[in-house]
């Protein structure tokens, strides 16, 4: 170590040269790689930051030391007669590579017998530069394939992600501008952020009982260093899949939701005069279909997948992007009749989060955009089909039976939906008074007019668990 910048740099210059063929660092997924960082105008350093010479100086804190804010190296004996140097003294910042990097102000430093041990707290870019606009981006993605991946599973109770998969990409471009010391203004943008999410989710019970789980699916991390200057700045980017679901059920039900959820963002965050403001676009396409086990037993399922991009200066969060798609169901069965539903809800949200505690003395901010939620209800709909204004003679059958058939939401067939058939003036009757929808969603009534003459009317309704009438009824079939 040398007090002067040149000999500092030219050895840091040398071991990142040295270090840019790695293409993996230890741990999960993860992969390092160097590349250029550029500033408008000049970028000025202060002069009391030191960057630690990893040729000469071995990093050898325990990671309790670490978290203590205790920083020890053993340095080469050659140096020995230098350990002493006013580089490593109280005030000034020292700034390193090693692993994620570290930012630090020292508060105190002691030497004994080639070890240094600094005592430090965490520092900021402010702490860094003294003029000028630096600026350098961040980027990652991921891609998870979903295969009968088991998100919660107990003796009675059991979801899984039967197929489906999961593309993240995200990044973010910071400028930073410094004068006289201080950070005057930052913009943040996030310009082709997007999550493509496609699942079928099987949620099923063979008795009552319930569930709980938070998997993380995938990790990956990004680290890249590049350089203001002489300073090497350590941009290390997570990405995060993680599954978070819960539920129970009074008995036996077999469910399946297809779930789709296509967002894009756009995203500008700026900071000047002591304030944050924020545009850009979040633009979720996201959709639900489902196949439903016709009356089953009560339950509750709830589903969160969240995508999560956090990008690391030094070790410590910047910026957090956080993507949630919550699927939530409840089918519910009346305890005095054959009638039931499920109602179910899917929503996708961005949650746009800057740390700026690693950017200087400015605020953080937080952003959340939400999208409109997509419902999902079964049986939703009645639909008179055909059998109406019929003619026939008194005590007879008519010719066509009354046809209604059941949906969903989406329009889509719903088989074991009750329905039922009252005779509302003539005094005819039925064939039978309750039905159950067919594969196709239709329900056949036959209907025998009454002795009355003039017009009869014949009733039909389909209901929710509650009581209350699906869209479309009651039904009326009048005949002559």
């Amino acid at each position: 170590m040398s007090r002067r910048k040149s000999h500092i740099v030219t050895s840091v210059v040398s071991a990142a040269v040295l270090a840019a063929g790695a293409l993996f660092m230890t741990g999960c997924n993860k992969q390092s790689k160097q590349s250029g960082l550029s500033g408008s105008g000049p970028v000025i350093v202060k002069n009391n930051v030191i960057v630690i010479d990893t040729t000469q100086y071995t990093l050898v804190s325990s990671s309790s030391q670490l978290a203590a804010g205790t920083y020890v190296y053993l340095y080469k004996p050659s140096l020995a007669a230098i350990r002493h140097d006013a580089d490593l003294t109280t005030g000034n910042i020292i700034i390193g590579t090693t692993g994620d990097g570290y930012l630090r102000k020292i508060t105190s430093s002691t030497n004994d017998a080639g070890y240094i041990t600094l005592a430090t707290t965490q520092a900021s870019l402010e702490d860094v530069f003294q003029q000028g606009t630096v600026t350098f981006s961040a980027n990652n993605g991921t891609s998870y394939t979903l295969a009968h991946t088991p998100l919660a599973s107990t003796t009675t109770n059991d979801l899984t992600a039967s197929s489906g998969s999961l593309t993240f990409t995200g990044s973010a471009a910071y400028s930073l501008q410094f004068a006289n010391g201080k950070l005057g203004a930052v913009s943040i943008s996030s310009p082709e952020a997007s999550v493509l999410e496609n699942m079928i989710l099987q949620a099923s019970a063979t008795g009552a009982g319930s569930f709980s789980a938070t998997d993380t699916l995938q990790f990956t991390s990004l680290r890249t260093i590049a350089w203001a200057d002489t300073i090497p700045v350590v941009i290390t980017s997570d990405v995060t899949i993680i599954a978070s679901v819960s539920g129970n059920s009074a008995g036996a039900f077999s469910d399946t939701f297809a779930l789709t959820s296509n967002g894009s963002m756009a995203l500008i965050e700026n900071y000047s005069g002591g304030a944050w403001a924020n545009s850009g676009s979040f633009t979720p396409n996201q959709g639900m279909n489902a196949s439903v086990t016709p009356g089953a037993q009560p339950m509750n399922t709830q589903c969160t997948v969240t995508a999560l991009l956090r990008i690391r200066l030094y070790g410590q969060t910047a910026s957090q992007i956080t993507v949630p798609l919550t699927f939530a169901a409840e089918g519910r069965r009346s305890t005095t009749t054959s009638d039931w539903d499920i109602a179910a809800t899917l929503q996708n949200q961005a949650i746009i989060t800057e740390n700026a505690a690693i950017f200087g003395n400015i605020a953080s901010d937080n952003t959340v955009l939400t999208a409109p939620v997509t419902n999902y209800a079964t049986p939703y709909q009645v639909q008179k089909i055909s059998g109406d204004n019929q003619t026939g003679a008194q005590g007879n059958y008519l010719a066509q039976p009354l046809v209604v058939r059941i949906t969903d939401n989406n329009g889509n067939k719903q088989a074991g939906v009750p329905v039922y058939f009252s005779v509302t003036s003539g005094g005819g009757a039925m064939s039978y008074y309750t039905a159950t929808s067919d594969a196709g969603g239709y329900v056949y009534g036959y209907w025998q007019l009454g002795h009355t003459p003039g017009a009869q009317t014949i009733t039909v309704y389909v209901r929710k668990a509650d009581g209350s009438n699906v869209a479309g009824a009651p039904v009326t079939f009048t005949a002559n």
